[in-house]
C-alpha cells in the first residue's frame, strides 16, 4: 500500500512540475515577444525620425551649397574676346578686399557686362566679348644683327617694343629668311616660346 501512494505522489510531482514549466514557459515567451516588439518600435520610430530629418534638411543643404562665395585665395580670369582679330586673351586679376565673400549674383552687379562662365572658391571666369582688336600682336624682325620685337598697334603701325640681344649669327637660313620678311606672332606666351628658340 506504501508503494501506490509513493507512486501517485510520484505522479503527482512529475504532473505538477510539467504545469510548472509550462506555465514558466508561457510567461517567459510572452515578456519575450512584448521586449521585441517593443525594441521594433523604438527601431522603426528612430528610423522615421531621422528620414524625416533628412528630408527637412535637404533644402537647408541645397541652400548652402548654392551660396558659394569668393575666398581670399580664388583665382579670377578676365576671359576677353575680340572679334576683329578672333582672339580671346586671358587677364588674371588681383581681387580686391571688398570682393571677398561676395555671391555670385553680388559678383554680377559688380561686374555688369560680363558673363560668368565659371564660378567656384576655386576658381571665376568671366567672359565679354569686344570690338577691334587685342594688345598682343607682335612682329619680330632682324635690325642690327639682332632680333627686335615689335608691337602691332590697331592701325597697323609697328612699334619697337624690345631689342633682344639675340644675335643672328648662327640661326638657319630659313629662320634669317623668315625674319627678314618679319614672323607675326599672336600672344605674349608664343612670343616667348619664339624667343627661346632662337637663343
Amino acid at each position: 500500500m506504501k508503494k501506490v501512494i509513493i507512486s501517485i505522489l510520484f505522479i503527482l510531482l512529475i504532473l505538477i512540475a510539467i504545469a510548472m514549466g509550462y506555465v514558466i514557459y508561457k510567461s517567459t515567451n510572452k515578456y519575450k515577444n512584448q521586449y521585441n516588439n517593443s525594441i521594433a518600435e523604438d527601431i522603426e520610430d528612430d528610423c522615421t525620425y531621422e528620414y524625416e530629418f533628412a528630408e527637412s534638411n535637404d533644402s537647408i543643404l541645397e541652400t548652402t551649397a548654392n551660396q558659394e562665395k569668393i575666398t581670399p585665395n580664388t583665382v579670377l580670369i578676365l576671359k576677353k574676346y575680340y572679334i576683329e582679330c578672333q582672339n580671346v586673351t586671358e587677364e588674371y586679376v588681383e581681387l580686391s578686399d571688398d570682393m571677398i565673400n561676395m555671391t555670385k549674383e553680388e559678383l554680377s552687379e559688380e561686374y555688369k557686362g560680363w558673363e560668368i562662365e565659371k564660378f567656384s572658391p576655386e576658381e571665376i571666369i568671366l567672359y565679354k566679348e569686344f570690338s577691334g582688336r587685342c594688345d598682343e600682336h607682335y612682329k619680330l624682325k632682324i635690325n642690327n644683327n639682332v632680333i627686335n620685337v615689335y608691337s602691332i598697334s590697331e592701325d597697323g603701325k609697328e612699334i619697337l617694343l624690345e631689342q633682344t640681344g639675340i644675335s643672328i649669327e648662327y640661326l638657319p637660313e630659313n629662320d634669317l629668311e623668315d625674319l627678314k620678311n618679319g614672323i607675326d606672332i599672336h600672344g605674349r606666351e608664343a612670343l616667348n616660346t619664339m624667343l627661346e628658340d632662337f637663343e
